[in-house]
């Protein structure tokens, strides 16, 4: 657990990651001036993430992150697995497992996730970038 006296932020990634969209992540500061001085607004206004929590608690962090849909985990699998223009099945069956594992989710959660996963990104809801993008 990260140390409640740090400067908590939670980022959330935009439609501009691709795959990754919607997913969160959490990173400690010392204060609210040190994420300022490392972050500049113009910094911040060209990334592929916004900020959507900051100067909050462990715990308040740590929710925010969790209350992402399973699919959008699914969906940044997929992402990462896309090597050189091309899906490797391997990386993406060891890349669900991090979801998995870490919101003790079951097997068929995680079914449910990729199905949902697949019918958007069939349905060309959800863009997946390749990695020359």
């Amino acid at each position: 657990m990260v140390n409640d006296n740090m400067y908590q932020v939670v980022f959330e990634y935009t439609p501009e990651a691709g795959g990754y969209e919607g997913n969160r992540f959490i990173v400690s500061y010392k204060s609210e001036e040190q994420f300022e001085k490392m972050n500049p607004s113009e910094d911040l206004a060209k990334s592929k993430t916004k900020v959507i929590a900051k100067g909050v608690s462990d715990e308040e962090a740590y929710k925010i992150v969790s209350n992402v849909p399973l699919w959008r985990n699914v969906a940044a699998s997929y992402q990462e697995a896309i090597v050189e223009g091309e899906f490797q099945p391997f990386i993406y069956e060891m890349r669900l497992q991090n979801p998995q594992f870490a919101r003790e989710v079951s097997s068929i959660e995680m079914l449910r996730a990729q199905l949902d996963f697949f019918d958007r990104k069939h349905r060309g809801l959800v863009k997946i970038l390749s990695n020359s993008e």
